[in-house]
């Protein structure tokens, strides 16, 4: 898998090609050496975090630095962040219903090149990578890109490609993927918002498709104990609008998503009921932006 894979890997540095040499890669400008762990798992880490000129977020900061500096280490008994084995009734049918959409959003582009950024317990990779002609599953925590690779082994699937690296920092040629979505991710403000989704329209095809999400502001506001709790940066449609601007894309949509608590839900039938009643309760959840790349 990485050696067919070497044609649209780079070097997270300077952009150029990679080769092979058995258990490693090598840039061919300069030189540098990324780990290959698996027949189709590779480590492809900048030498340096991206630089952020304004301000950010100090906790995920070091957060940041600390996953980027983390060595990797082979753990079968990992799980990522969001399995969605692990949760509720109603996390479970949050899930599903948001990998419904997204094939719906992504339609026959999935069926190609389909990437996961940020791509946690790996919900979507594992679902996408079953009909995808190769899916990309991207991560920078070791705990999770375990998880999902264990996953992927149990299940048989031989159309995935594991990539440790950094979102803000892509290691892939440009206009690459035919789709390409990023979930539970864009939640740090501005820089960082604009500059994850440069990197993921990058590595779009012209007329690929994208899906990514948002967390919703209207919620919090409703529910003043957790105004004080949430340290992302969240949004409201106005928000979104003035964001998505910058991009300068001709075709996105901007819709409402998940409505009813998930610790109400019993079981997961009857999730869609509730979710539809709620609607009339309560603001949305999350913002679910879909588009296509000019």
């Amino acid at each position: 898998m990485i050696k067919q894979s070497l044609d649209f890997i780079r070097c997270p540095d300077d952009g150029n090609r990679v080769i092979q040499n058995e258990a490693i890669v090598e840039c061919v400008n300069c030189k540098r050496v990324f780990n290959v762990m698996s027949d189709n798992m590779v480590e492809l880490l900048p030498k340096r975090p991206f630089e952020f000129k304004g301000s950010i977020g100090q906790k995920y900061l070091e957060s940041y630095i600390r996953l980027l500096n983390d060595k990797f280490e082979w753990n079968q008994s990992a799980h990522g962040w969001g399995d969605i084995s692990k949760g509720s009734p109603g996390y479970k049918s949050f899930i599903t219903k948001q990998i419904n959409d997204v094939e719906k959003y992504l339609g026959e582009s999935v069926k190609g090149i389909f990437c996961d950024v940020s791509g946690g317990a790996g919900n979507n990779s594992l679902h996408f990578a079953k009909t995808a002609k190769l899916t990309v599953h991207c991560d920078l925590d070791v705990n999770s890109i375990n998880g999902v690779y264990e996953k992927a082994k149990r299940a048989n699937l031989k159309k995935i490609l594991f990539v440790r690296c950094d979102y803000l920092q892509l290691p892939f040629e440009s206009n690459l993927f035919d789709s390409i979505i990023c979930f539970d991710s864009l939640e740090r403000g501005y820089e960082h918002e604009v500059r994850l989704l440069n990197e993921m329209l990058r590595c779009l095809k012209p007329h690929g498709r994208f899906v990514v999400d948002f967390h919703s502001k209207l919620r919090v506001s409703c529910i003043p104990f957790l105004q004080n709790k949430i340290e992302n940066v969240l949004y409201d449609y106005a928000a979104l609008e003035k964001l998505m601007i910058k991009f300068d894309l001709t075709s996105y949509n901007i819709s409402p998503f998940g409505y009813v608590p998930n610790s109400i839900v019993p079981h997961e039938k009857f999730y869609v009921f509730l979710d539809d009643l709620s609607r009339f309760l309560l603001p949305c959840v999350r913002w679910i932006v879909a588009g296509e790349k000019n």
